[in-house]
């Protein structure tokens, strides 16, 4: 019997096109983890007063060991406080700022020491970190003794600001009067109010003959002062000084300072220079007695060579001291210290989106005054020095991972 043929008609199915959900990307900045803690054994050099990070170079952590009436030190070990090596002592020493410069391969640095006894003097250090150099490892410490500007018994006007003028050849230092005398200055100084600014040539270093001492804070505005930052900037140099308020000023040549305003006072705070945005970005307090009428009190700004731009404004409401710097992916960390602590903020320079990362990390940092990143970052890895500020601990070398 014949079978008669099924002809089955194909069935067309239409795709369908599912539209996925978008959701608001979030910065990768927020999605990641940052985490603080100490590099050094808690007991460390039995409790000095201050440690100073000067940089991570050649695999190494250098760093500086103040101390007001034993030895201060000079240091370097592993990135996890592993294989210490003492390169330097001197009585007195303290080096409270420090610059390091990949070009050059050294790191330069100015504070103060003991000459002789209980004689001061301002003080500048070179630690060579070239390793085909033959004074690799060493340091070289100048006093500066050509007048009597840190000549005191008890006291010397200090070196607190430095700055690598690397187009000039030359260090920038910033002064501050000493804590003794009055007013403010130092017994038997030829500099009576103690804030001078200071050229010294790369070339003649250990030559404190050849070092300026040029305006004084005192010639800028009539008010004892101290310098804390300068950085150059589109062909201008830029420093915060304070007086009778803190102030941001600009000069061509170190020389002529036009005040600049952005409305209010301002904090001892750093500049930071980011060549990424081509940009310069400053910190501003609003004064206790003037708060904002959102009750913001850290007011970040961008400075483009032409235009101020508010980009940030932060919610913390206690401060002393604060300062900044770019992260490797650009974006900028703001450290702020709060009693006997300090926390950290991250900003973003494009959006001024902001988080609070770290909230009041044990003990003050040792040097707020930055104002540069180089040596500053190990990777996504960077490190600081704090100031003994909490009975029964030691001051110590903290590091800020971000992962």
């Amino acid at each position: 019997m014949g079978r008669t043929a099924t002809i089955r008609t194909a069935v067309t199915r239409t795709a369908v096109t599912r539209t996925p959900i978008t959701r608001a990307a979030f910065p990768d900045w927020l999605n990641k983890i940052y985490t603080d803690s100490l590099v050094l054994d808690p007991t460390f050099a039995a409790n000095p007063e201050e440690l100073y990070f000067h940089g991570y170079i050649n695999g190494k952590l250098y760093f500086g060991q103040g101390h007001a009436t034993t030895a201060g030190k000079e240091w370097y070990c592993d990135p996890d406080g592993s294989n210490l090596i003492e390169i330097y002592s001197h009585t007195g020493i303290n080096m409270w700022a420090s610059t390091y410069s990949a070009a050059d391969k050294k790191i330069y640095l100015a504070g103060e020491a003991i000459e002789s006894g209980s004689q001061w003097r301002m003080a500048v250090g070179v630690i060579d970190v070239d390793p085909l150099s033959a004074t690799y490892n060493q340091v070289t410490l100048t006093l500066i003794v050509s007048d009597s500007a840190g000549k005191a018994t008890g006291g010397c006007n200090r070196l607190f600001m430095i700055y690598d003028d690397a187009a000039n050849n030359r260090l920038i230092l910033g002064e501050w009067p000493a804590d003794t005398g009055a007013p403010k200055n130092t017994t038997g100084s030829d500099y009576p109010h103690g804030t001078g600014l200071w050229t010294v040539p790369k070339t003649s270093l250990n030559d404190d003959a050849t070092y300026v001492r040029g305006i004084e804070i005192y010639n800028i505005d009539p008010v004892d002062g101290r310098w804390r930052s300068i950085v150059k900037f589109g062909g201008l140099y830029y420093a915060f000084f304070s007086t009778s308020e803190w102030e941001l000023r600009s000069s061509p040549d170190l020389i002529t300072w036009t005040k600049v305003s952005l409305g209010g006072g301002y904090d001892n705070a750093s500049p930071v220079v980011s060549t990424f945005h081509d940009a310069m970005f400053v910190i501003r307090w609003t004064p206790w007695d003037e708060p904002r009428a959102d009750n913001k009190r850290l007011i970040i700004y961008k400075f483009d060579g032409t235009t101020w731009t508010e980009i940030a404004a932060l919610d913390r409401p206690d401060w002393e001291h604060s300062s900044m710097i770019e992260t490797p992916d650009h974006n900028l960390l703001v450290f702020v210290d709060s009693g006997k602590k300090h926390y950290t903020y991250l900003v973003d320079p494009t959006t001024g989106g902001y988080k609070r990362i770290l909230d009041y990390i044990p003990d003050n940092m040792a040097h707020l005054y930055l104002t540069g990143n180089e040596g500053r970052w190990n990777g996504n890895t960077m490190y600081y020095g704090t100031q003994l500020t909490n009975a029964g601990t030691s001051a110590n070398l903290r590091k800020l991972v971000i992962s």
